[in-house]
């Protein structure tokens, strides 16, 4: 693909996160500037969305588009609008709580300029590195975590969430978009699919965003088990993907510890019952099922 420069659109979505303007100010301060720019605000009620308008329309001045819209719905329902709306080629998505490098965009579009040389070996997606800042609780977000799937024989890291990602447009629309079923790990999802198609994904360490450390011990709980509950979920509808460093079985393993971690704070009341907490629950019978998995392949390597 002979090219010299790229329409690539940048999205973010945001509920109740004003941190959502910080992040708009590292995208309009990049050293490779957007074509245009998607908010999708899922109706705010603490006064984000007054926020990001005022700051939008201190921007309007540069001649960048820049739409914000609003849509009820999760993470996946606004992603997916914005896939919608975006008239760029590629799609560079970031979240609410980030910071992204002055060169992310320019190295998020040299891996595509630099992996493409025919139209038919287009790149599908590009992932980046993530780092975190702030104080507060470190969250498990650092560098790169792999996770792998088999395909033709050869393994695929399809690990790269849409905190810092570059989306083929064609290709997300012709894989049918991120699900709406997933409240979180719908981008894992999405990655799967498309690598599970054939797609050409690449990582380039260089495209990074910074993301908010979680800014309490109470809310990085919430965040592990979350994270279990929805990794579960994605291994449910994934059997065959696994991470770089641990089996299947050892990933169920600690989902389930992280699981039971949650629950036994709700049960004391240290956080709230939240809806998902009975499919979580659910999830511990298998997890259990998995560690032993997990304990059993570890003890074997020993062995």
């Amino acid at each position: 693909m002979v090219c010299e420069k790229l329409k690539i659109s940048v999205g973010i979505t945001v509920k109740n996160d004003n941190w959502v303007v910080e992040t708009l100010d590292s995208i309009m301060h990049q050293s490779r500037m957007p074509d245009e720019i998607i908010l999708v605000d899922a109706f705010s009620t603490d006064g984000t969305k007054e926020l990001l308008d005022e700051r939008v329309n201190l921007y309007r001045s540069s001649g960048l588009p820049i739409m914000i819209t609003q849509k009820e719905g999760n993470i996946a329902t606004g992603r997916n609008m914005i896939m919608n709306l975006a008239n760029g080629e590629y799609v560079a998505m970031t979240d609410s709580d980030c910071i992204a490098d002055v060169n992310w965009l320019k190295e998020l579009e040299s891996s595509i300029l630099s992996n493409s040389a025919e139209i038919e070996d287009k790149v599908d997606v590009v992932g980046g590195l993530t780092g975190v800042f702030g104080e507060g609780v470190q969250a498990d977000v650092k560098e790169h975590n792999p996770a792998f799937v088999k395909v033709d024989g050869v393994e695929v890291d399809f690990a790269y969430q849409t905190r810092n990602v570059l989306l083929n447009k064609e290709t997300v629309d012709r894989i049918g978009g991120f699900n709406t079923d997933y409240i979180l790990y719908e981008d894992m999802d999405l990655m799967c699919r498309i690598a599970k198609k054939r797609g050409k994904i690449v990582y380039n360490p260089n495209a990074r965003v910074y993301h908010k450390n979680s800014p309490n011990t109470k809310r990085y709980i919430m965040k592990m088990y979350n994270d279990a509950l929805w990794s579960a979920i994605f291994y449910d509808d994934h059997p065959d993907a696994y991470g770089g460093g641990r089996s299947v079985g050892q990933m169920a393993g600690r989902a389930m510890i992280d699981e039971l971690i949650a629950v036994l704070m709700i049960a004391t009341g240290t956080i709230s019952k939240s809806a998902s907490t009975n499919v979580g629950i659910g999830r511990v019978g298998g997890g259990v099922m998995g560690l032993l998995e997990g304990i059993l392949e570890e003890l074997g390597s020993i062995i």
